[in-house]
């Protein structure tokens, strides 16, 4: 059997007196598109914050390329490979949609404040190597037009694909995408399709892995 790229066992979770998610296992293989189908209130989401490590499981354990990650936090998760798209889609204020998505970079990047300060050759580089792979992303949601454009100014559809874009320029190997195709139009829902099926056959923009695969709550079922 082929490791699971991600994996939830017996995972629960309770707001107060509300049982949100109770004892829910699922096992995502790697290179597949995962989607989770239920009515509101199900608990599509809840289960990915705890996926995510946005939530914290009340019992339970969240498995992801064959390491545990019940006691990670989120920001540790995302640095193992691990991308999350939420519901709520916001641009960072004062950025264009290509500056945007190169904040994506940074998982994978080592410059800090100083090497931006210094700019060494080698730190040139690497910003170079983000920029190029933000517009390959952009390119991969259909916004590369768009990447000059002030991100704020994007309608609910493109502030949708935007935030994958950046998730997509994190290099995931793992990727949550919570409702994406919510306030998306019939060709942005159509651009969404496409940009999936694309990283299921060759993985994430500009890496090799093989292991990249999509979990998501009501993918495209809107």
């Amino acid at each position: 059997m082929t490791d699971a790229a991600c994996e939830a066992r017996g995972v629960g979770k309770s707001f107060g007196a509300v049982q949100a998610v109770d004892d829910v296992s699922l096992r995502v293989a790697p290179g597949s598109l995962t989607c989770l189908i239920g009515p509101n209130g199900a608990g599509k989401s809840t289960l990915l914050g705890c996926i995510s490590g946005f939530l914290r499981l009340d019992r339970g354990e969240i498995v992801v390329g064959g390491t545990s990650v019940t006691r990670w936090t989120a920001h540790r998760r995302a640095g193992a490979g691990l991308g999350t798209v939420f519901q709520t889609t916001r641009p960072i204020g004062g950025l264009d949609v290509l500056g945007n998505v190169m904040v994506g970079c940074h998982r994978w990047t080592r410059s800090g404040f100083v090497e931006g300060m210094l700019r060494p050759p080698w730190q040139w580089r690497e910003e170079q190597r983000s920029r190029t792979e933000a517009q390959d992303a952009l390119e991969l949601v259909g916004l590369a037009d768009r990447a000059r454009v002030p991100a704020a100014s994007l309608p609910l559809g493109q502030l949708r694909l935007l935030a994958v874009a950046r998730v997509l320029a994190q290099r995931p190997n793992v990727l949550l995408l919570d409702e994406p195709a919510a306030g998306l139009r019939g060709a942005e829902k159509a651009q969404l399709v496409e940009t999936f099926i694309g990283l299921k056959e060759r993985g994430s923009p500009r890496s090799s892995s093989s292991t990249t695969c999509s979990l998501s709550a009501r993918w495209l079922t809107e």
